[in-house]
């Protein structure tokens, strides 16, 4: 529930664990979303309620609206259960107030707003419902995930494959029963990057679901983004070599936009750009795929 203090107050009252004792409490007058006014003790004992966390604050400051981190705002962001147990649904920005239903590991569910309080984040689900980002012992249980549009080609570069799962986790609870095989270009949608900078990717073909960018617990690429050399013509416009836009060709490459290719272009057997290597089109990490053996003729001008 959202209050608002109106004032403020400390008195010195009975100690709530020994009434022969007396103790400074702080009261606040607050007004609910109702307009009803009334007062509160600052913590939990003030109030009557007894047990091990009767020290615990009733009221606490908090930020709420949006999401706080600029790379998030006015983006399409995604709640993805990381915890191996079960995240409780809460009915408010609160871990007393479970709503009796739980989340498990894997699944990713989408969020509409973050709220800080008391030094504990909270998200609140497109169904209404709020999860803890924090378990009860400070690890990540639910991270906070951008859904960012990312059409590209990619190669499945592990010899045993790679899992399709129904969301961008590892849990194999959510294996779709399907497997990319080692060489097998896909089209990619999306991607989304985890709070441990672990990348997975969306399916846009057929197969649907989502992949890992890299192997379990290291940096060894298991899907690997091609690179194109795709040769067009448009409304007349000169051939133009396409690279993956996370690459950036050497200013020596970079031809004036007025040079059309001449009939007699012929790409090189090798062309090397970073650690990628062009062959017939595609790109080859250097040292996962076998070297080039063929050169690739892109068409005459006309």
């Amino acid at each position: 529930m959202v209050v608002t203090v109106l004032r403020q107050v400390q008195v010195l009252a009975a100690s709530p664990t020994d009434k022969k004792k007396e103790m400074w409490a702080r009261y606040y007058k607050v007004e609910d979303e109702r307009k009803i006014e009334g007062w509160l003790g600052e913590l939990r004992m003030h109030c009557g309620f007894k047990g091990s966390d009767q020290g615990q604050p009733v009221l606490c400051e908090f930020k709420a609206g949006g999401f706080h981190n600029p790379n998030q705002q006015g983006r399409p962001c995604w709640v993805s259960v990381q915890s191996k147990s079960s995240v409780s649904l809460l009915q408010g920005p609160s871990r007393f107030r479970t709503a009796g239903k739980n989340l498990i590991c894997g699944d990713f569910v989408e969020a509409v707003e973050e709220v800080v309080a008391c030094g504990q984040t909270f998200y609140r689900l497109v169904d209404g419902h709020w999860v803890a980002r924090e378990d009860s012992s400070g690890k990540v249980a639910c991270d906070l995930l951008v859904r960012e549009s990312h059409k590209w080609i990619y190669v499945c570069n592990d010899k045993d494959g790679a899992q399709v799962r129904e969301t961008p986790t590892r849990s194999n609870a959510k294996n779709r029963g399907k497997r990319l095989k080692y060489r097998q270009r896909v089209n990619i949608s999306e991607k989304v990057t985890t709070y441990a900078n672990e990348v997975f990717l969306k399916l846009a073909d057929e197969k649907k679901g989502w992949v890992p960018a890299t192997k379990l617990n290291s940096s060894v690429v298991k899907m690997a983004g091609l690179l194109f050399n795709l040769w067009s013509k448009t409304q007349g416009l000169p051939w133009v070599l396409l690279v993956a836009p996370s690459l950036v060709a050497p200013a020596s490459l970079v031809a004036p936009a007025s040079l059309v290719a001449p009939a007699s272009l012929v790409a090189p057997v090798e062309l090397f750009l970073g650690a990628f290597v062009l062959v017939n089109g595609y790109a080859n990490g250097y040292g996962y795929g076998a070297a080039p053996q063929q050169s690739y003729a892109p068409p005459a001008t006309q």
